[in-house]
């Protein structure tokens, strides 16, 4: 029989996802009992009060006309916990309705680190490259602390679905990825999507060549130099820019808010190209893309009809239950401006970088550091997953970093493949998870003092700051100033240590 030691140990991999899964587990009862909850909207938060009114009224806001188009295609979450209140027959209260997120949240978690097990046994990684995956994935700001701060949400189903699409793909089985693609089209609006490329790529490959190209390529280290050289010029042009038009702005304030917009655009314009250049990257060379192209002869008949029926049913469902004439809050058009002019990026240079680590931890920084190994292996999962990566990229620049929540697993088992290439010191080890739980910062208390005025005022100050200072739109400048250096030693104190280990 063995002991508890050996049944909960680092040392093997049946071991340590217990361990994971316990992990999970108690911080989230943790949380449940005795953690924080958001103050805005009587605990449900900002989206979250258009969720708990699903809860009570999922029916006539369908029948009303009362169900716009974004929530339709997040109505899933919403839907289970009603269906979980009417079978414990429990009122539609708010703490009920909180609860009943927080109970539906853990239990996805709970399947979710099953999935990365299910997931980490296809791709036999060893046990340090399963931690370094379950640390991306789940012991980051997001997972670890935001959904139980903020329970009243779609994020937890949409990891869990990602997940689940990652291992389905990986497993080569088409109609569990079909179903999943259906069901998460209404848990992540751009699901269909991604299924929809995997599904079409189940019978493509790539080959050595392809995956890792010769020099002459978007992977070649000239290139890459080229690239750094660029950015580099780009990032101070934008600098003076910004200088010059904050100058102007002194002499010339009836021009502000047009003069604003070239301020937002300057600022994010070193990184608009890096993920320019992080999507060719992707891609490899030019002639992958005609390779990806000439293998549709390849794709058999049922994964077209899998593939357009994953874009079709729930199109045609939402567009049964929702009503089109309401606004839309996250428009194809809307999200492309915030991508392109950052909403208050005035002068906060490489803010999606700061961002997306503040939100995903340090694995953002070492896949920046191993970018081009990590585009190689991308490529070597397939079309698909090079479409769900290259897609989801510019949602990064949005500075809200749950946008790319859909293809995070893709990169982290990415990254986990190509650091399994490497010579992994233990300072490295230990600097990487300290790290992790640094920016997990699930035991940072949120709620410093009560909120006050309205849930949309004074998002800028503490201790309204605690929460928003993730969040580029929301970052005020002295939780930019003070967060960008630690982010940028962080970096710096990965690639000493990776180099010291690999020397």
């Amino acid at each position: 029989m063995k002991s508890a030691g050996q049944w909960l140990s680092f040392q093997n991999a049946d071991g340590s996802h217990r361990l994971m899964t316990c992990f999970v587990l108690v911080l989230g009862l943790f949380n449940f009992f005795f953690g924080e909850i958001v103050p805005a909207g009587g605990g449900f938060g900002w989206d979250g009060v258009t969720y708990a009114d699903m809860v009570r009224n999922l029916g006539s806001l369908i029948s009303d006309g009362k169900l716009s188009h974004y929530y339709a295609q997040r109505i899933l979450p919403s839907a289970v916990v009603r269906t979980m209140l009417l079978m414990w027959r429990a009122p539609f209260t708010n703490i009920n309705i909180i609860h009943a997120f927080s109970i539906y949240n853990l239990t996805l978690l709970l399947c979710a680190t099953i999935a990365w097990k299910r997931i980490a046994n296809h791709l036999s990684l060893s046990v340090t490259g399963r931690w370094l995956g379950f640390s991306g994935i789940f012991v980051n700001f997001i997972v670890s602390k935001q959904v139980m701060y903020y329970p009243v949400s779609t994020d937890v189903t949409a990891v869990l679905i990602s997940l689940l699409l990652l291992l389905f793909y990986l497993k080569r089985s088409p109609i569990p990825l079909f179903t999943i693609t259906v069901v998460g089209s209404f848990v992540w609006q751009i699901t269909s999507i991604y299924g929809a490329m995997l599904m079409l790529s189940l019978c493509m490959t790539m080959n050595d060549e392809s995956a890792n190209p010769p020099r002459s390529t978007f992977n070649s280290k000239k290139f890459f130099f080229v690239f750094k050289a660029s950015f580099l010029v780009i990032l101070a042009l934008s600098i003076t820019a910004y200088c010059i038009i904050a100058f102007v702005l002194r002499f010339a304030p009836q021009n502000s808010e047009r003069v604003h917009v070239f301020e937002r655009f300057f600022a994010g314009a070193p990184s608009l190209l890096a993920v320019i250049v992080a999507m060719l990257m992707v891609l490899g060379s030019l002639q992958n893309l005609s390779a990806i192209v000439a293998q549709r002869r390849t794709v058999k008949i049922h994964l077209w009809i899998l593939a357009a029926a994953g874009l079709l049913i729930p199109a045609c469902i939402v567009r049964l239950i929702s009503n089109p004439a309401l606004p839309d809050p996250n428009g194809f058009l809307q999200v492309l401006e915030w991508a392109v002019f950052p909403l208050n990026g005035e002068g906060k240079f490489l803010l999606p970088l700061l961002t997306l680590t503040l939100t995903w931890g340090p694995a953002i920084l070492l896949s920046v550091i191993y970018w081009p190994d990590v585009c190689v292996e991308v490529r070597k999962l397939g079309p698909g997953v090079m479409g769900v990566v290259a897609m989801t990229l510019p949602l990064g620049l949005v500075t809200e970093p749950r946008y790319v929540l859909g293809a995070w697993p893709f990169v982290v088992v990415a990254l986990v493949l190509v650091l399994a290439k490497s010579k992994l010191s233990r300072p490295f080890t230990i600097a990487f998870f300290a790290l992790a739980i640094l920016y997990a910062q699930f035991w940072l208390k949120l709620n410093l003092a009560p909120w006050t005025g309205g849930d949309g005022d004074g998002l800028l100050d503490f201790p309204k700051q605690m929460l928003f200072m993730h969040y580029g739109p929301w970052m005020s400048w002295p939780s930019y100033l003070i967060q960008l250096p630690i982010v940028v030693l962080s970096g710096i104190l990965l690639r000493r240590l990776l180099r010291s280990s690999n020397e």
